[in-house]
């Protein structure tokens, strides 16, 4: 198992906790830096909190602002990681979804230095108030041409269509090495 986000931390693999970002608008528009850092997004705001059953998890509040808002955890801080040791396994990551909001679903992505566009993986959301774990198969990712071997950005995620009032929390993202049955 490789961690990005587990127990309210980004893994010093991926930069530790300096290496969230939150994009508001377009690829240059960063309205913050650090995961407790500075902030100055208008259409979204996240603070971690803590769960009854799983500890400190990150929570992500969509204002009524419908700014297209994207979520960055972890950045290989210019330095490429390998991940084909998990080609046969999963990224995997839990959500509870507070308040749906405007979105029906939401978007997974994975950069990496190598290409100019990200895998892309969508899922849909309800609001459940309950813990819901997402395995999404490395194979998908290889079958599209997607390179593991120099992974830099191993997780974004956005909601669709809209986010109005969509709030949210996550925890355990983290790539397996043998997909979950």
């Amino acid at each position: 198992m490789l961690a990005v986000f587990v127990d309210g931390a980004i893994d010093a693999a991926w930069g530790g906790n300096d290496y969230f970002a939150v994009y508001e608008g377009g690829a240059d528009d960063v309205c913050s830096t650090g995961l407790l850092g500075d902030e100055t997004c208008v259409s979204v705001d996240w603070e971690m909190v803590t769960d009854a059953e799983r500890g400190d998890v990150l929570q992500v509040s969509y204002t009524g602002q419908n700014g297209f808002t994207y979520l960055f955890l972890g950045e290989a801080n210019g330095v490429s990681v390998d991940l084909s040791d998990f080609e046969t396994g999963t990224l995997s990551f839990d959500v509870k979804v507070i308040s749906k909001g405007g979105a029906i679903s939401l978007v997974v992505a994975l950069e990496n230095e190598n290409q100019d566009r990200p895998f892309v993986s969508g899922f849909s959301i309800d609001e459940s108030d309950k813990w819901l774990p997402f395995d999404l198969p490395i194979a998908e990712m290889t079958a599209s041409g997607f390179d593991l071997s120099r992974v830099d950005v191993p997780f974004v995620l956005f909601p669709f269509p809209g986010a109005n009032h969509l709030v949210y929390q996550l925890d355990n993202v983290r790539f397996e090495s043998v997909a979950n049955p």
